[in-house]
């Protein structure tokens, strides 16, 4: 119960432990994460998706600031990772879509892109796909990604964007139905980004598509084909780049400049400006936060749109808000539903008290083996094995980490190495004349991107050789303390660094900077851990002019990691079962002698004392055997001694002791042992036996002993009597079950007696006889003596009984003298021949016993003279019992004419003829005897 007790309680601990363990994982700030993509519906309800370290969440917070939909995914799937791009509201119906790409971690390379949708009224629902395009390693180039969605009843349109950059392609999707992959996609139209210029990204309705370059221009083009530059419009020069585009219901676009911070809206069919609210303006009136906190946004219509808000640039979380017609909701501390919170904390309650019990239930199967008696085979399995795979674990996680900090440190050095490379071919003075998204399209652009680009010439060295990822660089100009993006290949020109980079990258270069020192590090996002150097780039003068940015994507290294991992636990396991199996065998071969010896053992264990096991060889468990064997011999020479010894000690002490008080052995018994119990006592006494042995030696005496305790003894062992104690004349047994076996022991005793007599004593005149009486009382059986000697004794309840009993017997020189109570326990007693012969008195409470003779067992002219005189002793013993003293004598004295042997009847002869001569009546006194 104490165990059961304890597991209770431990267990109770663990799920207390998991709980707690859940709900601090899924609070509400770990659930918002960093956000990537936001987007609101007509019921004003704010969807955000959002990523840690490890997982991609998708959450909606309602109007009442409780998050009441949350899907969390990992994105790390060992050799892939999984990369979710925007998120789309279809504005009513509560669906949410979004794109999933699918990467390589080894090869850093898109696997497929997906649409997939959320159902976002229903809780707990998985995002199902739509739609999956499946690229073609061969050719890159042709590999389209999907760039934007656009929901609109029965159908769902979409743009991709080409690997280089350079066209795009918009496509119609019949959902009907929400089938997954129900109709193939139909292509509506075609762009490619003019001149030197790629696309940064696009948008699109159910009659066009709107596609942004990199270098700040916006285009428009409908389903006929006609194309305009829809951005830059008059007002706008110098710098300038539109960032956070969206289309709202109206067909209106929206975005936030990336330089004045400005929020715009734009006709995109006239091309006209709507409306421009300028960056120093509060989001809504009365608030502290300005229109340049804006992070990103996304608009519904007029009067509903949803921005993030960057409101501490030290802080990694930004803050949702929601305008919705005048009312604004900032959703500074949003809290999980009770339902969800529930849901995902026992989720991860139940993961979290998985690997307890799974550790306790391994312990109970260990247990459980070794409680069964295992071979040394099960029990090498049972605790070497799991050390070995432990130490294997243990072995591999120290060695793939080891791995891991030895490629970091090499990839560190290789990208200082190449920036240090790249830096003497930067040309300063053309890095100076970046200074507009624009200058992407002019001939120094392409001189500074060449003259970077010569690291792909060592890229391919090293990559045939060591890595599987190319190296890139990027090349930022310094432009008053700050920096911008000047030349890169996938990158818009001349855009400041914190509006594309995370805050570690950020952080990193700042580092670089104030330093005016190379600076490396590992930095994440959602594309994978690049390991990177920043090299500060000086002009002539030494002045800090840009930072160069050299990287190596280090994803595939978390992939070699886990295959590294897994190849060395798996050969560990192999190599532990091998070493099982060759020690086992070898085990076998060398305890072969061992099993001889258990055999012999076990033969041992069984009784078979003296078995020896045939041990030939010469080592250690042979000396061990050769020992085992002499033992054995030695035990079945001390065994037999034992046994004649028990044999011996038995004749002494009768194991019926040992019964009697409940005890296993003699070893047991201790003085004053005692048991109240039930018996029936046979005491059988030797009549005339000085006068019979007066005359014989010793031997012979004891010759005649011996004969009639041989008789006694034999006779009482057959009816489940025990000899309680032997005295020269006197013989005590007892009897537990019923007087009846003490009865028939006594008859079988008398007859052989009579029939063995003359053997016994043939040169004895004097004739001898036993006499018996046979009493049911309840007695006390115990060990008394003292500490040196003990000796078993019977006390029963009036001793003094017991006394008289014997004194009678010996004057009467009656057969067999039953008492009342012996009677009693007699079940036929018709069977048997015995007679009525008067009771004696307990003087002390004047209570009468009544007493039988019992004379089965008589020599035949005795018995056949007491069967014929029966009904005359009845007669007599009625009229002695009625006080007709002088009938009874005449009766009695009848009977000893018939039978002169008979004793009982001469005893009441005399008995009758001494009573006559009483002088008063109420004087004579019909008891036997008293005590």
């Amino acid at each position: 119960m104490r165990r059961i007790g304890i597991i209770i309680i431990v267990a109770i601990l663990l799920i207390g432990l998991g709980v707690s363990y859940g709900y601090n994982s899924f609070s509400a700030p770990n659930v918002l994460g960093s956000p990537d993509s936001i987007a609101v519906d007509s019921k004003g309800r704010f969807y955000m998706l959002g990523n840690d370290s490890d997982n991609f969440n998708v959450i909606r917070i309602n109007k009442s600031n409780i998050i009441d939909y949350h899907y969390s995914v990992g994105i790390n799937k060992g050799d892939s990772m999984l990369r979710f791009g925007k998120i789309f509201s279809d504005g009513n119906a509560g669906r949410l879509y979004s794109i999933k790409d699918i990467m390589d971690n080894k090869s850093n390379s898109y696997v497929s892109s997906s649409i997939i949708y959320f159902n976002t009224d229903l809780k707990h629902s998985t995002p199902q796909v739509l739609y999956e395009k499946i690229f073609d390693s061969a050719n890159p180039p042709e590999n389209h990604h999907i760039k934007y969605i656009y929901p609109n009843e029965n159908y769902l349109y979409f743009t991709t964007v080409s690997e280089n950059l350079k066209s795009v392609a918009f496509y119609r999707l019949d959902i009907g139905g929400l089938s997954p992959n129900a109709n193939r996609p139909e292509l509506l139209l075609s762009f490619n980004a003019p001149g030197n210029s790629t696309v940064n990204t696009t948008l699109c309705t159910k009659n066009f598509i709107l596609v942004q370059t990199m270098d700040s221009k916006i285009y428009h083009m409908d389903l006929n084909g006609s194309q305009k530059l829809l951005f830059p419009t008059q007002g706008y020069t110098g710098r300038y780049f539109p960032l956070n585009l969206c289309l709202d219901s109206t067909g209106l676009l929206h975005f936030n400049e990336i330089y004045s911070h400005d929020t715009i809206a734009m006709d995109v069919n006239t091309g006209g400006i709507v409306s421009v609210i300028k960056g120093n303006e509060p989001l809504y009136e009365g608030s502290s936060y300005l229109q340049s906190d804006i992070s990103d946004l996304s608009v519904l219509n007029d009067d509903i749109r949803a921005v993030l808000i960057d409101a501490d640039s030290g802080s990694l979380h930004s803050l949702p808000a929601v305008l919705d017609n005048g009312e604004q909701r900032i959703f500074a501390s949003p809290v999980l539903s009770s339902e969800i919170l529930i849901y995902n904390t026992m989720k991860t309650a139940l993961l979290t008290v998985a690997v307890p019990i799974l550790i306790f239930g391994i312990l109970v199967l260990f247990r459980f083996i070794l409680s069964r008696k295992p071979t040394l085979l099960v029990k090498l399995i049972t605790f070497v094995l799991p050390i070995i795979l432990l130490s294997m674990f243990l072995f591999s996680r120290v060695a793939t980490y080891i791995f891991y900090n030895s490629m970091s440190a090499e990839r560190t050095v290789l990208v200082k190495s190449v920036g240090s490379f790249v830096a003497q071919n930067i040309d300063t003075g053309l890095l100076s004349q970046m200074n507009t998204p624009r200058d992407m399209t002019t001939p120094a652009y392409n001189k500074l991107l060449k003259s970077i680009s010569k690291v792909s010439d060592f890229s391919e060295f090293v990559t045939a050789s060591q890595y599987e990822n190319r190296l890139y660089c990027i090349l930022m100009k310094v432009e008053g303390n700050k920096l911008y993006t000047a030349v890169s290949a996938d990158m818009p020109c001349f855009v400041p660094l914190d509006s594309l980079y995370s805050r570690e990258s950020i952080k990193l270069y700042s580092s670089a900077l104030s330093s005016r020192r190379l600076a490396t590090g590992t930095i994440q996002d959602t594309l994978g851990i690049w390991t990177v150097s920043i090299l500060p780039v000086f002009d002539s003068e030494g002045k800090i002019i840009g930072m160069l940015e050299t990287g190596i994507n280090s994803k595939d290294l978390e992939s070699l990691m886990f295959d590294l991992s897994k190849s060395m636990l798996l050969s560990g396991i192999a190599v532990s079962f091998a070493v099982l199996l060759a020690f086992f065998i070898s085990l076998r071969i060398l305890l072969r002698p061992l099993a001889l010896l258990k055999e012999a053992v076990i033969s041992v264990y069984n009784g078979n004392y003296g078995a020896v096991a045939p041990i030939k060889a010469n080592d250690e468990v042979a000396d061990i055997g050769r020992v085992f064997n002499k033992l054995s011999v030695e035990l079945d020479c001390q065994f037999k001694k034992l046994t004649s010894l028990n044999e011996a000690y038995y004749k002494l002490v009768p194991p019926d002791t040992f019964k009697l008080l409940k005890k296993d052995s003699i070893l047991e018994i201790s003085l004053g042992d005692q048991v109240s119990i039930k018996m029936t006592l046979m005491n059988v006494s030797i009549r005339n036996f000085e006068n019979a042995t007066s005359d014989l030696s010793p031997e012979v005496t004891f010759k005649f002993i011996n004969n009639i305790f041989e008789i006694v003894s034999s006779n009482t062992g057959s009816h489940l009597g025990t000899i309680h104690s032997y005295n020269v004349d006197k013989i005590t047994a007892l009897f537990r079950n019923c007087p009846e076996d003490a009865l028939q022991s006594v008859i079988n005793i008398r007859a052989e007696l009579i029939a063995k007599q003359d053997l016994a004593l043939s040169q004895n005149a004097v004739k001898t006889d036993a006499g018996f009486y046979i009493h049911t009382s309840d007695c006390i059986y115990g060990i008394v003596g003292d500490e040196n000697r003990y000796s078993p004794a019977v006390v029963t309840e009036r001793n003094d009984l017991i006394y008289s009993l014997d004194s009678l017997q010996q004057d009467l020189m009656c057969s067999i003298l039953v008492t009342q109570s012996a009677y009693a326990g007699i079940s036929s007693p018709s069977k048997y021949s015995h007679r009525y012969i008067g009771y004696i008195t307990d003087t002390s409470t004047l209570a009468q016993i009544d007493l039988y003779e019992f004379f089965d067992g008589d020599e035949p002219q005795v018995l056949s003279g007491k069967k014929q005189t029966l009904e005359i002793f009845k007669a007599a013993m009625d009229a002695y019992m009625s006080r007709d003293f002088y009938k009874a004598r005449n009766l009695f004295a009848k009977i000893l004419k018939v039978n002169s042997q008979d004793t009982v009847s001469r005893w009441f002869m005399f008995k009758s003829d001494m009573l006559c001569k009483q002088a008063d009546e109420l004087t004579l006194e019909l008891a036997i005897a008293k005590y």
